[in-house]
């Protein structure tokens, strides 16, 4: 979600709120088997105890949040339909939404937008060094993340949206100092307006930058098999001692339950090939 500020001079900056769960997830099933209205009351009790969070899991999903409406049919004992509605207050484990389709094309323009403002915005006023100079390596950042990724958002790697952020930061704070400075003159107020126009570029660049942050997993398992595990998240069997390394373990097969962090496919180093003689 972003927030867009507009200002006087067609200036305008954004500021990314984060990353929010789903409105409301709904879906409809069947209790079934002797202990079908057993289960059923379990979840009544549940809707009708207003305001206990609980959490629903599907998947390598899960969410904290209450249950919004209940409704249940029995077709007799042993069967009972009903119908259901979560309200997921956040998420609980770190998988993140990925980029939106156009998000390529959008840093794109706003890479184009602030390469040509640097060292001179649009107003003409020069850009002081404290502010070109975190912007310009922004804009380095950006065009060399994308070329790496192949222009693939979801494949940028963390140490460039690590970069982005922190140039996008310090090109704020300097920015702030001429826009905060009071000054009301006519040459003022044309620095101030210049230095929003110049920033709301490296706002959208760093927000679609965040949100193309790697894909952080992690999963719950008893007696996790890690290279089952290794192919199904990396492509690559071989890729456990990824897994095991990230989570201080040695045995591919440990016993017990464990919670595992699943590294991101895009920031590994490739698999040495071997050669023979």
């Amino acid at each position: 979600m972003l927030a867009v500020h507009n200002f006087p001079g067609g200036a305008r900056t954004l500021q990314p709120l984060g990353f929010f769960p789903p409105d409301e997830i709904s879906w409809s099933g069947l209790f079934t088997g002797p202990s079908a209205s057993l289960r059923f009351f379990e979840i009544d009790v549940m809707y009708r105890m207003t305001g206990k969070t609980t959490t629903l899991s599907w998947g390598d999903w899960s969410w904290v949040g209450i249950i919004k409406s209940f409704l249940g049919t029995p077709v007799n004992e042993w069967i009972i339909k009903y119908e259901i509605s979560f309200v997921p207050i956040k998420v609980i484990d770190n998988v993140t939404s990925p980029p939106s389709p156009g998000a390529a094309a959008t840093l794109h323009e706003a890479l184009a937008g602030l390469g040509s403002n640097i060292p001179v915005t649009s107003n003409g006023f020069s850009l002081p060094y404290g502010l070109s100079n975190p912007l310009q390596s922004l804009y380095n950042t950006g065009v060399s993340a994308l070329l790496n990724s192949g222009n693939v958002l979801a494949a940028l790697r963390a140490s460039d949206i690590a970069n982005a952020n922190n140039y996008a930061t310090a090109a704020f704070a300097a920015g702030a100092a001429i826009v905060n400075s009071g000054d009301t003159s006519a040459s003022g107020l044309q620095a101030a307006s210049s230095v929003l126009h110049v920033l709301s570029f490296a706002g959208i660049i760093q927000g679609i930058m965040s949100s193309a942050a790697p894909v952080v997993r992690t999963v719950t398992k008893v007696n996790p098999n890690l290279y089952t595990m290794a192919s199904q998240y990396l492509g690559d069997s071989s890729r456990w001692t990824d897994i095991a390394s990230l989570n201080g373990l040695t045995d591919p097969m440990p016993i017990g339950t464990y919670t595992l962090k699943i590294p991101n496919k895009s920031d590994l180093a490739p698999v040495p090939q071997g050669r023979f003689a």
